[in-house]
């Protein structure tokens, strides 16, 4: 459910989010000699997939439900099957109602009436049926073997039945499952020993009974709802009812090839149901709101209305379409999350997942939090969970995946008296604990409410000369978070430093995903196989650079504001914008003059004061992250037609 994952962190199986460190100043009356470290999450849930909050962004901009799920399941096609669902299904989907992780939270017994007394609901063993406006029923022990004529193996269930809480009337009916029928149009309630298991109108109840071999209690049963697909959706409750249409249309189809794709994996294992009604599939809440009255929301039934019979197709298969609330801007990659390659869950960002409103204020609560504690606090929980270092300097993460997921990569951190190298996900863990736990001590209390308590996460590297509060620091952690650069050393950036053209070239390259060049450029200074190479045949063929000879790129020569703010207006399509310039060293005519008028009209740059761009002056490192962090959140400064980057953010 929807609100579950908010307040429950918990989203399907798993869950995401991504975690930065960076080292922070003292705070002022804080003891001299202590440094802090900043940590960032973002997203919620595992990430592979849809997001939610990527579908609802998407959909206020306009897109359909069928681009939606083309972004998210890629080289996927939405498909009307609605004949293979009737021959796969058959009398629809069997969705298993009650806790589903614990054994000691199974229901020893379960009610079912009908809301309307004129309605009857019934129960047949054999030539015994039993009618009434409630039925309780009763597992009473399990009967195995050739002693009563079942065959060495098989085994059967005896059943106490009560019709409208009166006396036993069927003590030791017998039969391996019990079903109870629902008349047609009535609405009925389901409760259990655990408690409500909601209002529907649609479908019948099946107990089946747990097989002792397994270690279940031999008194116990779980509750099977089986009812038409459609019927099934119109219950999702996954999102809210007043997202847009075109998102929950989105979501009904994901939903309906998901639970699809369930059924035929796990009706050919044997299983006696298809999918769990809880957020370990997705959840199926039936029509009863939080005062228990029964409520449908239209819009929810148009979106499935709408979709009737379309699933996510793949090689002309029906696929299992994962999706969760938000992957804090970057999908993740199957094999990445918790299940093997799978060729349309894939990695790639998703500037949408941030869920921007009308007012440029995102909507999503997840797309980034952070609080700070001190390296002292941080060294004390890793030595809790076995991996003392003394004190912590700084960590790295190993051969990061390209969402920056770090289930299956090791981070190394290194302490003021070793280095080790340890899991990714070891170090999450030890992080979460300490945070969360309070150890009575003051110095280590902190607030970690916010602090994404989730299975998954990515990590940032730490820079002791990149701290919060300086302009570049968001565009850096940016940039490291997408691979585009990962320092000049293990521990620095290097913000303050010139860059070289060379440098340049391939921090634009990156941003852009690494296209390849269909041929080599000309340049004589650029050899085959320089780290630059490639970037610089790109941006020739892209008519982003032509040189600063017909035969030379000067890969070493520092590049000026000018030059770059050249590079980043060609890169877009070197659309024109009338805007006042009141640069007072940006004259008419210059080579950048219409490409710094665009990146002021688009708040790509605010100049080196109110009045100068200094676009002479040679390019930081520092500011260069800004700016390209800048525009990978502007679509709009891009001319029509263009294609976006690959690290397009938000």
């Amino acid at each position: 459910m929807f609100r579950q994952r908010i307040t429950r962190f918990v989203v399907l199986s798993l869950a995401a989010a991504s975690l930065a460190i960076a080292h922070q100043p003292t705070p002022a009356g804080a003891d001299h000699d202590t440094t802090y470290i900043t940590f960032e999450g973002g997203g919620f849930g595992h990430g592979v997939g849809m997001s939610q909050y990527g579908a609802l962004g998407r959909a206020e901009a306009g897109h359909s439900a069928d681009e939606i799920l083309s972004f998210y399941y890629d080289g996927t096609t939405v498909e009307d099957r609605t004949a293979d669902l009737e021959s796969l299904l058959g009398d629809g989907i069997r969705v298993r109602l009650s806790p589903a992780y614990q054994s000691s939270n199974r229901p020893d017994g379960v009610t079912v009436t009908a809301r309307d007394p004129d309605h009857q609901v019934s129960v047949t063993f054999g030539e015994q049926t039993h009618t009434g406006n409630s039925i309780y029923l009763e597992q009473a022990g399990q009967v195995v073997g050739s002693s009563n004529g079942i065959t060495d193996g098989d085994e059967e269930w005896l059943w106490i039945v009560k019709v409208d809480g009166g006396e036993d009337v069927c003590v030791g009916c017998q039969a391996s499952s019990a079903t109870i029928v629902r008349p047609e149009g009535a609405i009925i309630d389901i409760v259990d020993d655990v408690g409500s298991q909601g209002a529907h109108d649609a479908g019948d109840v099946t107990l089946i009974g747990r097989d002792t071999a397994s270690g279940d209690s031999p008194d116990t049963v779980f509750v099977v709802l089986q009812l038409p697909l459609e019927d099934y959706l119109h219950g999702i409750d996954e999102v809210p009812h007043t997202w847009p249409a075109s998102a929950l249309e989105a979501q009904a189809i994901a939903a309906r090839s998901y639970a699809t794709a369930q059924a035929i994996s796990r009706r050919s294992s044997g299983w006696s149901f298809d999918v769990y009604d809880s957020v370990q599939d997705q959840v199926y809440d039936g029509y009863e709101d939080a005062n228990g009255n029964f409520t449908e929301h239209p819009s929810r039934l148009d979106a499935v209305l709408a979709t009737a019979g379309q699933v996510v197709v793949y090689d002309h298969e029906i696929v299992r379409t994962f999706y969760s609330s938000s992957n804090g801007g970057y999908t993740a990659a199957s094999e990445d999350s918790f299940v093997t390659a799978e060729p349309f869950h894939i990695a790639k960002p998703d500037p949408f997942d941030a869920a921007l409103d009308e007012n440029g204020d995102p909507q999503n609560p997840f797309p980034s939090r952070e609080f700070s504690n001190t390296r002292e606090a941080l060294s004390r929980w890793l030595t809790r969970d076995n991996m003392d270092v003394g004190i912590v300097q700084s960590n790295t993460i190993d051969d990061p995946v390209p969402s920056g997921r770090v289930n299956d990569v090791t981070a190394t951190i290194v302490g003021s008296t070793q280095t080790r190298t340890v899991s990714a996900s070891a170090l999450r863990w030890a992080i979460v604990n300490g945070c969360n736990e309070d150890d009575g001590d003051p110095e280590y209390d902190f607030e970690c409410d916010d602090y994404p308590r989730s299975s998954h996460l990515r990590l940032k590297k730490s820079f002791v000369d990149v701290t919060p509060g300086q302009f570049f620091y968001d565009g850096v952690s940016w940039m490291t978070t997408e691979n585009i650069t990962q320092g000049t050393s293990a521990t620095e950036f290097s913000p303050w430093r010139i860059i070289s053209r060379a440098e340049t070239g391939t921090l634009i390259w990156r941003f852009m995903g690494e296209p390849s060049a269909a041929e080599p450029s000309v340049f004589d200074d650029v050899p085959t196989g320089a780290f630059y190479a490639s970037a610089v045949d790109w941006m020739v063929e892209a008519g982003v650079t032509s040189g600063t000879t017909d035969t030379t790129f000067s890969p070493h020569q520092p590049v000026t504001r000018g030059q770059f703010a050249t590079f980043l207006w060609r890169l877009v399509g070197k659309p024109i914008v009338e805007s006042p310039n009141d640069f007072e060293d940006v004259a008419e005519g210059k080579f950048y003059t219409r490409a710094v008028t665009w990146m002021v009209f688009h708040e790509v740059t605010f100049g080196t004061t109110a009045t100068t761009f200094s676009p002479y002056d040679p390019l930081t490192r520092g500011q260069i992250a800004t700016f390209l962090y800048r525009l990978a959140a502007k679509p709009e400064a891009f001319a029509e037609g263009v294609e976006l980057p690959d690290k397009m953010r938000s």
